[in-house]
């Protein structure tokens, strides 16, 4: 089992099972129970960051933010590839370096909203993606996947494609610039 996915299990059992007393661990005065025998404790406050569908505890983000620059709380996917990001359901809004493991989660095929029916990384591109990429010389054949990194590399089954750097600053500071919310993403109440 890798480290924490204990308490990745813990933390998204259902409300039925958190009370219980499990083998590892020891109840606190809430009843919720904490992990020991590692570094790791069970985090009791609800994460203010998911990426790729996972919470993400503060003292991870505060990790993750000495590479991607500042991150403010929302809903996000994150392509730990080539480092695009975006907000759930949308397209990608920047580039922060790849390989950040406190985000080292599957992206959801769908997390971009996309339609294309190209895939990259496992992500379908969100059609304003695949213009953006197009216009560097990315192929537009449907039902088609492919490897991006963010030297500009891509790669099919047969051949490999170089589209020139995709974030030329961000790999050269080898730190990002951040991941936030855009205000004409904000849902009122937020």
């Amino acid at each position: 089992m890798a480290p924490g996915a204990l308490g990745a299990i813990v933390r998204n059992a259902p409300p039925t099972t958190m009370g219980r007393h499990m083998a590892g661990s020891r109840l606190t005065q809430s009843n919720r129970p904490v992990l020991f025998g590692s570094n790791q404790t069970f985090q009791q406050k609800k994460s203010n960051l998911i990426v790729n569908g996972h919470p993400i505890p503060d003292q991870l983000v505060k990790i993750a933010e000495k590479i991607a620059g500042p991150i403010k709380p929302g809903d996000y996917w994150y392509d730990f590839r080539a480092g695009f990001w975006g907000v759930m359901g949308g397209r990608a809004l920047g580039m922060i370096p790849p390989f950040i493991q406190e985000f080292n989660y599957p992206m959801p095929a769908h997390c971009a909203g996309g339609n294309t029916g190209i895939f990259v990384n496992g992500r379908e591109l969100h059609h304003i993606d695949l213009d953006m990429l197009h216009g560097r010389g990315f192929p537009t054949d449907r039902g088609k996947s492919y490897t991006i990194e963010m030297s500009g590399r891509v790669l099919d089954e047969q051949w490999e494609l170089y589209l020139g750097k995709l974030a030329p600053t961000v790999e050269k500071m080898k730190r990002g610039f951040g991941m936030r919310t855009p205000p004409f993403m904000r849902f009122k109440g937020s």
